[in-house]
């Protein structure tokens, strides 16, 4: 006969109820987004909140490449010679 397993932890996942993790991820966003833009990015912070908010729309918010489908979508002139990888970095790290 098997050992008895004894449960210590049961956990769940009930969206902004504990805290407002939805705030805190828009709020991440847009730190993010500032940050590119200070570092090249050419674009208005409220467009580039617009069009993030619709690939997390689109990709889901567990999505790990929101940056990398934001400057997949701008215009060329918006990155106006920058390596993408660098805005993506900078976002990131924001």
């Amino acid at each position: 006969m098997a050992a008895k397993q004894v449960l210590s932890l049961i956990t769940f996942d009930i969206d902004d109820t504990l805290y407002s993790s939805t705030d805190f991820a828009h709020l991440a966003r847009e730190t993010a987004l500032k940050a590119m833009i200070q570092n090249g990015l050419k674009l208005e912070l409220k467009a580039a909140i617009t069009e993030l908010d619709e690939v997390v729309s689109e990709f889901s918010s567990n999505d790990e490449h929101h940056f990398d489908r934001l400057l997949q979508r701008l215009p060329p002139q918006c990155l106006a010679g920058i390596n993408p990888a660098i805005l993506v970095a900078t976002g990131v790290a924001a």
